[in-house]
């Protein structure tokens, strides 16, 4: 664990509160999200990547500036890769392990599941492309079908929501099993992901 020595620039003398930050995160048995919330240009980002700085000493640490990242269509994808190619700066032996190739899976498993394309062509598989304009104009004797195709869609979305939550928590197992190999020696738990947005 870091010392008091504060942080070169720090004029606000924010380091003590990055350890207490640390301390109660590391309290917690379960993952837990903290925002950091201020005006542009209230020293966000300097704290962020000084308190990365002194975390990644002890923990698994993962560094992602959506800013620098914004180019890309997907936020998503664009974390997920900042986490792979980070895990494998911490430690190069997770490179060529079946547990990085497993993680490596089940991120494309949830990238594929969860992309809006998939909701949209759902919806255009049971109701159309020209729906939206004909369904301001529908009639009463079309209201049987809408309902109809009302109901597949639900029911279609319900599954597919179903199946992303099956996704999602492989992906959670297996990004846990990578954490348990990146604290196989030195490092401690929990893994530390700073998302600068």
């Amino acid at each position: 664990m870091s010392t008091l020595i504060e942080w070169n620039g720090d004029v606000l003398k924010r380091k003590k509160y990055s350890l207490f930050l640390t301390k109660y995160i590391e309290s917690k048995s379960n993952g837990i999200v903290i925002n950091i919330n201020g005006q542009w240009g209230s020293g966000k980002t300097f704290f962020l990547e000084k308190w990365f700085e002194d975390v990644k000493n002890n923990y698994p640490a993962v560094y992602f500036n959506a800013w620098e990242n914004d180019f890309s269509s997907d936020p998503f994808v664009s974390l997920i890769s900042c986490i792979n190619s980070q895990i494998a700066q911490i430690n190069s032996q997770i490179t060529k392990s079946e547990v990085r190739k497993s993680f490596i899976s089940k991120s494309g498993a949830i990238i594929r599941k969860i992309s809006p394309a998939i909701v949209k062509g759902i919806v255009k598989k049971y109701i159309g492309e020209g729906c939206l304009k004909e369904l301001s104009e529908t009639t009463s004797e079309a209201e049987d079908t809408i309902s109809e195709a009302s109901s597949q869609l639900a029911e279609e979305l319900l599954k597919n929501h179903e199946q992303t939550s099956n996704i999602i928590n492989d992906f959670k197992k297996s990004l846990s099993t990578v954490v348990d190999e990146l604290t196989k020696n030195e490092l401690n738990k929990p893994l530390f992901i700073f998302i600068d947005e």
